[in-house]
């Protein structure tokens, strides 16, 4: 028979184990891929609307999917190739990894801080490089932001910053 210390341990243990189990499930559903498709980055947006942002590989690594909004519609899409890649970017200072890419005024950063306690992804909408939109995720990212994919165009940490921190380029 469990004494009542034990068991209130192996309950603590188990709502623990749970709570995990269902915050990662969660997290993933956030993330707008679809069948065959890699989430390399996405959360849901901390925001009344709830929308999502999402970047999925495709299963042949050749193209990104960039997807915004609510799991009824997207307002956002964009695929990115080799001739026209997403930009990837590791800030060596903070551990962040920074995803993005422009369209004509428009500039838009999917930020994924480092696997720690409290960390939470971001997306921020830059207008002629002034920010319009900075949204915190209600989590961190959990996709494979180091996945190969020949549509990602690595950026070395020195010239981002010899650039005066300008991303995406």
């Amino acid at each position: 028979m469990m004494e009542r210390r034990d068991k209130t341990n192996f309950l603590s243990l188990a709502f623990v184990c749970i709570s995990f189990t269902s915050g990662t499930v969660s997290a993933s559903e956030d993330v707008s891929c679809v069948k065959n498709e890699t989430p390399i980055a996405g959360c849901r947006l901390d925001e009344q609307k709830q929308r999502s942002v999402s970047l999925c590989s495709s299963a042949n690594k050749e193209t990104i999917t960039y997807r915004f909004g609510t799991p009824e519609k997207d307002e956002m899409t964009q695929t990115f190739r080799a001739t026209r890649p997403l930009f990837r970017w590791v800030d060596k200072a903070t551990y962040t990894t920074y995803f993005g890419f422009r369209t004509g005024d428009y500039g838009y950063v999917v930020g994924v801080p480092q696997q720690t306690f409290g960390a939470k992804a971001f997306l921020e909408v830059l207008k002629l490089n002034k920010t319009i939109m900075s949204k915190t995720c209600t989590a961190n990212s959990f996709g494979s932001e180091h996945l190969k994919n020949v549509a990602i165009k690595e950026l070395d940490d020195g010239s981002v910053r010899a650039q005066h921190f300008s991303f995406p380029p």
